[in-house]
């Protein structure tokens, strides 16, 4: 997906230039068409996969069930987790994914803000916000907690932050009770 947001980026700048010649445009978007063909096929492949597989496609189904959550984010859980997603606790999912927070302490003069490890798969940290960013909106649980941080002063991005962390808790949750998710499951009454 690098590659073809890439390719699409040196299409849209070479199209925007006058002086570019119609064979650069035209070989880009034969690159561009390629990908997105190879991309069809590795999701279509994924998607045989997890269906040929009851334990992968359990728990693809249990995943997606969570509002924010669509398939490439479950594919890439999958694919970063491994077997390891149906038993981690959510304290190692938000260690392996680099969420953790880190105080920055140096004796007793330097204090600075608490940050995220960002130790953990980068491609995970990219799924999960843009989950987060949808969750916040769409999901009943996502969204009230996002509104009650910024209602508690925090800046929008570290809100964002903590909601990719609580959305790998109602991972862990809906994977550990093995039911699809539901607002009141997850501690919100309707």
């Amino acid at each position: 997906r690098e590659l073809r947001q890439t390719v699409d980026d040196q299409l849209e700048k070479a199209s925007a230039d006058p002086s570019t010649p119609d064979n650069v445009i035209s070989s880009l978007t034969t690159v561009q068409a390629s990908l997105l063909a190879q991309i069809a096929v590795i999701e279509t492949q994924a998607g045989a996969h997890i269906r040929s597989c009851p334990i992968l496609a359990r728990t693809f189904s249990l995943v997606r069930s969570i509002p924010g959550v669509g398939p490439q984010t479950a594919w890439c859980l999958l694919a970063e987790y491994g077997p390891t997603l149906l038993h981690a606790s959510p304290r190692a999912l938000t260690r392996f994914a680099g969420l953790d927070p880190v105080l920055y302490e140096s004796g007793s003069s330097v204090h600075r803000r608490p940050h995220i490890s960002k130790q953990g798969s980068w491609r995970l940290r990219k799924t999960l916000y843009m989950a987060a960013l949808v969750g916040s909106r769409f999901n009943p649980v996502l969204a009230a907690f996002y509104q009650r941080l910024l209602a508690r002063g925090i800046s929008p991005k570290p809100a964002l932050v903590a909601c990719m962390r609580k959305l790998l808790h109602l991972v862990a949750g809906v994977l550990k009770s093995q039911l699809p998710f539901s607002p009141a499951l997850a501690g919100l009454t309707p």
